[in-house]
């Protein structure tokens, strides 16, 4: 009876490790990807709220008005400075669920290597037996030619 892989469940494991990862990164990314994309609308909202405040100031503005569009920009820029702040974490988390996934990439590719091995090792033994099945039936039919041969 063949034995099989005795790492299987290892192997199993690490798989569904590798697989969790990468559900992982790939919402890191998610995740990352929507902060940059957040960030740059808000970037693209400033400088449209500056060439307003610069066509304002053209015709002429009180000086409440203007308090008030430095306020906003002031607003503004915290906001900015804030999304940037949580793009580097979300960027650094992305990197950090990468690395753990590479890692379980890893104990996956040694896990799957033994068993490849293992398979390998597996065969050969068969084909030993097999090859040994044939030659001590080649001799017993060679064995009785000769006796059948020596009987006549």
């Amino acid at each position: 009876m063949a034995q099989g892989f005795r790492f299987q469940f290892l192997l199993e494991q690490a798989q569904e490790r590798s697989e969790k990862a990468a559900r992982v990164m790939a919402g890191a990314k998610s995740s990352w990807q929507t902060g940059e994309q957040k960030l740059q609308q808000l970037e693209q909202f400033v400088g449209d709220y500056r060439q307003r405040l610069s066509l304002a100031q053209q015709s002429g503005l009180s000086v409440s008005q203007w308090r008030d569009y430095q306020l906003f920009m002031l607003k503004l820029d915290s906001a900015i400075n804030q999304q940037r702040a949580d793009v580097a974490l979300l960027s650094q988390r992305f990197e950090e669920s990468k690395v753990a996934w590479m890692e379980t990439q890893k104990q996956v590719k040694a896990l799957q290597a033994l068993a490849e091995r293992h398979e390998k090792t597996r065969q050969a033994v068969a084909l030993k037996r097999e090859q040994k099945e044939l030659d001590e039936y080649a001799a017993k039919i060679t064995f009785r030619r000769i006796q059948e041969e020596t009987d006549q």
